[in-house]
């Protein structure tokens, strides 16, 4: 091959050349997708090879606080004594065994009144704690502040919740809630897929974007649960049925208020063909 064909091949592949998939200063948002994406044809353990070593990257050009995740304190990374004590009162409360819902009683009835009342698609949801305190701060920091190097000590802490629960054993497939297309570009990261690629990794489990948000809808801060229930009917659809065919799935989001997102969800998922459908949130209400 002459000179000049030689320049016009680098130019051609310069000119072709894949567009960056990891945005550094940002931490894995819309970009970083594509790339992750390609993570679930490996193995646990090479995943995890590939996954470690993009961080370690991030993590060099972008470090995360030195110090406790929540407040900054100390040296280390992990929680700090102080927000550790914090967390300590909320944790290892009762719980409905079907919302998850944390009972303010031990003695209250399991499952819980609504759900005795209210039959449910899915068959559990399980959360780390109540949306109040610190574990609120938490999710309201890495939704909102954008401090995404939160998204790996939280999702570690979900998957010891469902690690324990001997309900999600036959989990074979994690699904993210997904957001809708005009507020994923805005916010830039999906929070649910964050959780749930850290939770796919200490669990093993392979992590599947098979719904997809047909439409913006309202935010639901503020709607009763009648409200929720309209607001998210038929906003679900599914993709990628063939991966959740006769598996039990867990879906993954940051909140479980009323659980009409989730209820919504698993109905689609059950619709085309998956066997059981589990919900893994990182907080919750108490009724």
């Amino acid at each position: 091959m002459g000179s000049a064909q030689k320049r016009a091949e680098r130019g051609r592949r310069h000119r072709t050349a894949p567009k960056r998939t990891w945005s550094v200063r940002e931490g894995r948002t819309v970009e970083s997708d594509k790339a992750m994406r390609s993570l679930s044809v490996l193995s646990s353990q090479e995943a995890k090879t590939v996954r470690n070593l993009v961080q370690g990257l991030l993590d060099l050009i972008y470090p995360p606080p030195a110090g406790c995740p929540l407040c900054g304190a100390g040296r280390d990374q992990g929680f700090c004594q102080s927000c550790l004590d914090r967390m300590a009162p909320l944790m290892g409360l009762p719980y409905c065994e079907t919302c998850g819902r944390f009972l303010v009683s031990a003695a209250a009835q399991n499952p819980c009144q609504t759900c005795r009342a209210t039959s449910q698609p899915y068959l559990r949801n399980r959360s780390v704690a109540p949306h109040e305190g610190v574990f609120k701060d938490l999710i309201h920091a890495l939704k909102y502040n954008r401090r995404l190097w939160l998204a790996p000590p939280l999702g570690r802490m979900m998957a010891s919740v469902a690690k324990a629960d001997t309900a999600y054993r036959e989990v074979r497939v994690i699904v993210p809630i997904p957001l809708a297309p005009d507020r994923l570009r805005e916010r830039r990261f999906n929070q649910s897929l964050l959780l749930a690629r850290e939770i796919g990794f200490e669990l093993g489990l392979r992590v599947v974007d098979a719904l997809v948000r047909q439409e913006q809808t309202p935010h639901q801060t503020g709607m009763d649960a009648v409200a929720r229930r309209a607001n998210v009917k038929g906003v679900f659809a599914v993709r990628k049925g063939r991966l959740v065919r006769g598996q039990t799935v867990v879906l993954v989001d940051d909140v479980f208020t009323t659980g009409s997102t989730v209820a919504e969800a698993s109905r689609e998922l059950l619709q085309a063909g998956a066997a059981e459908v589990l919900s893994l949130t990182f907080t919750t209400g108490k009724n």
